[in-house]
C-alpha cells in the first residue's frame, strides 16, 4: 500500500495514509505537539472510542494491536491490553522503544516512548507505558486505502436509480470505495447513489451509504469490467468506527501475509 501515490486510488480520495509510523522528520516536526493538556485530551478520547492502537517495536521488525485500558496522567501511567500472540511479550520491557499509531476520530496520531512493563489494571494483567512527551498528529483527516482481496469477503448491493445488483470490491477506505462494473453498464461521473448497502463480513447488517461516482476507469484485471470509483457517506454516522475496524483487521491481515511471504 503506498501513502503517498493516489494515482491509482480508484474512490477519489486524494487523503491517502499509511498505517504504519511515519519517519519523515519534516512531518514530524510540522505536526508534532507538547502540550500535556492535548495530550491527555487524545488519550483519553482513544480510550473511551475503543480506538485499536498499533504498537511497532524491534524498529519496526514486529508490531501487535492493543486498546487503552485506562490510565493515571497525574503519575504518567497509560495501562495497555497485552497482545494476542503472548509470545512478543518476551521482548517487551524497560529498554523496549517503540512507536504506537491510532486513529482518533480518523486523524492519524502517533507517538513514540521506551519502556513496556508487564504490569496488572483492574486484576488483570496488562501493560503498561509512559504518557507520552509528545505526539505526532496530522492534521487533517487521513484515510488508508485497503486494496480488495478474496479473504476480505465484502461487497457493495446496489438497489436504487434502475441500478440492482451485488458489486464487488476493487479497494475501500472509510472516505470511499471502488467497484467493478460491466462494461453494460451504465455509471456516470458526478451520479449520486442515495442508497446503497456495504456488506461486510462481521456478524452485523449492511451498513448503508451514499455514493457519488467520482471517475470510472478501465479494470486492469478484467478488460470487460470498469472500475468505477465513488465518495462514500456513511448514513449512519456511528457506524464509522465499526467500518474503520473492518478496515483495520484487513490491513493487518494482508500486511502480515506480506511478511509471512517475505
Amino acid at each position: 500500500m503506498n501513502d503517498t501515490d493516489s494515482s491509482n486510488n480508484s474512490n477519489g480520495n486524494s487523503n491517502i495514509t499509511a498505517i504504519t509510523p511515519e519517519f519523515d522528520s519534516t512531518l514530524i516536526r510540522e505536526f508534532s505537539m507538547s502540550s500535556p493538556i492535548t495530550i491527555g485530551k487524545y488519550l483519553h478520547n482513544m480510550q473511551e472510542e475503543e480506538n485499536e492502537v498499533y504498537i511497532y517495536f524491534n524498529e519496526g521488525q514486529q508490531s501487535f494491536v492493543t486498546e487503552i485500558l485506562g490510565m493515571d496522567l497525574s503519575n504518567g501511567h497509560v495501562w495497555l491490553g497485552r497482545p494476542y500472540d503472548k509470545n512478543l511479550l518476551s521482548g517487551l520491557n524497560e529498554h523496549t522503544e517503540f512507536v504506537a499509531v491510532a486513529f482518533p476520530e480518523n486523524i492519524k496520531l502517533q507517538f513514540q516512548c521506551k519502556g513496556i512493563l508487564q504490569s496488572v489494571y483492574e486484576g488483570g494483567q496488562a501493560l503498561r507505558i509512559e504518557v507520552p512527551k509528545s505526539m505526532v498528529r496530522l492534521q487533517r483527516r487521513n484515510y488508508f486505502r485497503v486494496m480488495a482481496d478474496e479473504e476480505m469477503m465484502a461487497h457493495l448491493h446496489i438497489e436504487d436509480d434502475g441500478l440492482k445488483g451485488d458489486y464487488e470490491l476493487v479497494d475501500i477506505s472509510l472516505a470511499g470505495c471502488g467497484i467493478s462494473v460491466p462494461t453494460r453498464q451504465q455509471f456516470k461521473v458526478g451520479q449520486i447513489i442515495a442508497s446503497a448497502k456495504l456488506v461486510v463480513p462481521d456478524g452485523s447488517p449492511p451498513l448503508k451509504v451514499k455514493l457519488t461516482v467520482k471517475n470510472i476507469k478501465t479494470n486492469p484485471d478484467n478488460n470487460q469490467d470498469r472500475c468505477v470509483g465513488c465518495e462514500m457517506i456513511l448514513l449512519i454516522p456511528k457506524e464509522e468506527s465499526r467500518l474503520q475496524r473492518f478496515l483495520l483487521a484487513a490491513e493487518r491481515r494482508q500486511r502480515d501475509h506480506r511478511n509471512s511471504i517475505d
